[in-house]
């Protein structure tokens, strides 16, 4: 039995809660943090998606999943439930555990499945393929076990048990059935085998040589498809950003990469021999959005943009190693000062803006000059059918979509 856990990050805490458990009970699972290295999330997810018998999904109503790679997640499971259920051997279930806290917060994709625990007072906040499943409520009258207790997680190991109990019976049943199957069918098994056996082996030869053929034609397309150069010249192109990402938050200020950055790769791929591996350069442009925090919200002043050369090493198998980006030798080149008087909020002169934006940017050079020697780690994948690299750093992640 193999368990796919599918979170995101804000319930980290409580998957690794359930994964202590889990392995205490000596059952097998997949959870992406401990089980994905740099450059193959796409690749084990899926892997992992058809391996597994039971999901069990961790879900925030209050979080904003759309473009998130939990979301992903949550479309494969749900593709993948569809297939199992054509035949029933195969079926596969999914638990799904929401943290809600009123009637309008689960989404309706949840509510297509059939067991799921709801760590709320009702149960309609579940996305729409998760609806069609009956709920199994938690804070309902009498009981009062906190989600830290250990006592869901408990629950939910007790589920994934029952259900491991009656697949056993029902094999139990299947094999019985086959038994009977074949002493029914025994008179035309014989006959299969006499006519197998008339075969001529010239026949037989050139089947096993078409195989071997065919074989080794597809080993050779894996090893072309998993090679260094073949990633790193898939990935040529331009890219847009595909949502903000706040870059430095400091003392009231902030700057926000804004959507209209973009990163365009240059046309061919460098193979650094010395160091064995690939090297795909280019040039971001970023647009910051510097704000101020005034009367309980962020307000923009000011937009920076700036252009600094990137790279992204690969290496010989296809792995996406690291990003590295030099944005403190080239500053800013353009400080376009925001029209904030129609906002009402406060009166800032030209000369005070540009005074504030150059105190936010020095925090912003602070962090780029500790993110230039620590690098970032990409990961490859598809978003909407597209190309789609993310580059996971300290404090921040930068979603680029190839256009």
């Amino acid at each position: 039995m193999h368990i796919f856990i599918s979170y995101p990050r804000e319930l980290e805490t409580f998957a690794n809660q359930l994964t202590e458990e889990l392995k205490d009970q000596g059952i097998s699972f997949f959870l992406d943090k401990e089980s994905i290295g740099p450059g193959r999330w796409n690749l084990e997810v899926e892997k992992n998606i058809k391996k597994a018998k039971i999901f069990v999904v961790l879900y925030l109503p209050k979080a904003d999943y759309q473009g998130r790679y939990f979301y992903e997640e949550l479309e494969k499971i749900g593709e993948e439930f569809e297939k199992s259920k054509k035949l029933d051997w195969k079926k596969k279930i999914v638990i799904p555990v929401t943290f809600a806290t009123s009637s309008n917060q689960i989404p309706s994709m949840l509510k297509l499945l059939r067991n799921y625990l709801s760590l709320s007072a009702e149960s309609k906040q579940l996305p729409p393929f998760l609806k069609k499943h009956n709920a199994i409520e938690t804070d309902v009258p009498g009981i009062k076990q906190s989600k830290n207790d250990g006592y869901w997680v408990r629950k939910i190991v007790k589920i994934i048990k029952d259900w491991e109990e009656n697949k056993i019976f029902k094999w139990i049943r299947l094999v019985i059935v086959i038994l009977l199957a074949i002493s029914a069918c025994g008179i035309f098994l014989f006959s299969y085998k006499e006519i197998n056996e008339k075969t001529s082996l010239e026949e037989k030869l050139a089947a096993e040589k078409l195989k071997v053929e065919k074989k080794q034609k597809l080993i050779n397309e894996l090893e072309r498809l998993r090679t260094g150069e073949y990633i790193c010249n898939s990935l040529i192109g331009k890219y847009k950003l595909d949502h903000p990402y706040t870059f430095v938050e400091k003392n009231g200020f902030r700057t926000v990469g804004n959507v209209n950055s973009t990163w365009e790769t240059d046309e061919k791929c460098v193979h650094d021999k010395h160091n064995n591996q690939y090297i795909l350069k280019g040039k971001d442009t970023t647009f910051f959005d510097v704000q101020i925090f005034i009367n309980k919200k962020y307000v923009t002043i000011a937009t920076v943009k700036q252009e600094y050369p990137s790279e992204v090493f690969i290496d010989m198998e296809g792995k996406l190693l690291k990003r590295k980006f030099y944005a403190t030798e080239y500053p800013p080149r353009e400080e376009n000062i925001a029209d904030i008087k129609n906002e009402n909020i406060v009166k800032l002169t030209s000369e005070q803006i540009i005074k504030e934006v150059k105190k936010v940017m020095s925090y912003r050079d602070e962090e780029h000059r500790k993110l230039e020697t620590k690098g970032c780690s990409p990961l490859q994948g598809l978003k909407g059918g597209k190309t789609a690299v993310a580059f996971v750093c300290a404090h921040y992640t930068r979603v680029m979509e190839k256009k």
